[in-house]
């Protein structure tokens, strides 16, 4: 976000708002203060937890993680896990015809933990994509949210040959035994992800399905 904030005019990339996760108040000046004094005076801040949520142009985006106070020693524990879900309206048949998508940030260990017990408290079940936590390393999305959420697709976001060697194989196999089709941005490069005639379409790099 730094770095966003600094070359903003130059990238064309403006922030209107920073929204942060709301984690216990003795711990955010120690983790977000650097944050938060780069953006004072300039941008509005907010603070996001679970149940907190906002609509428009008929997507619904749910927060599920962090829950208010939640411990802000580990960064990666408090990452913002968000529902969103696309064309709620119903047909005539009365089945719904849009799709979901987890996006699920960095989370790992206690804040993974605590987003599945959110995903379970709200009945919250398969997922039509998720965005793989934490760039595909090897103790994030646990087997145990996989069953919860049954993703159709899952997207890793990791660079190529990069030094953490993101995605790791044991993250891989669950993947494949859930069932999902896997998808990483390391041999695809950027990936678009579209619902058209009840079904998902897949652009790699804008080449290919």
């Amino acid at each position: 976000v730094l770095e966003l904030l600094a070359m903003g005019e130059e990238s064309g990339i403006g922030i209107k708002q920073l929204i942060l996760p709301e984690i216990e108040k003795e711990s955010r000046q120690d983790q977000l203060g650097e944050l938060l004094e780069a953006v004072w005076d300039v941008t509005p801040v907010g603070y996001l937890s679970a149940g907190d949520g906002w609509s428009g142009g008929g997507t619904e985006f749910t927060c599920l993680h962090p829950p208010e106070e939640f411990p802000g020693k580990e960064p990666n524990a408090y990452s913002e896990c968000i529902l969103v879900e696309f064309g709620k309206e119903k047909s005539g048949s009365g089945k719904e015809n849009g799709w979901s998508l987890l996006l699920t940030g960095d989370v790992e260990g206690k804040g993974e933990e605590a987003l599945l017990g959110e995903l379970s408290a709200r009945e919250i079940g398969r997922v039509t994509v998720l965005k793989v936590a934490h760039h595909g390393s090897r103790n994030s999305t646990a087997e145990e949210l996989l069953e919860q959420i049954s993703p159709l697709l899952a997207v890793i976001s990791c660079g190529r040959d990069n030094s953490y060697g993101h995605p790791h194989p044991e993250l891989l196999k669950r993947l494949s035994d859930s069932g999902a089709h896997v998808v990483q941005t390391s041999l695809t490069g950027a990936v678009t992800v579209s619902f058209r005639d009840g079904g998902l379409e897949v652009v790699c790099c804008g080449e290919g399905r």
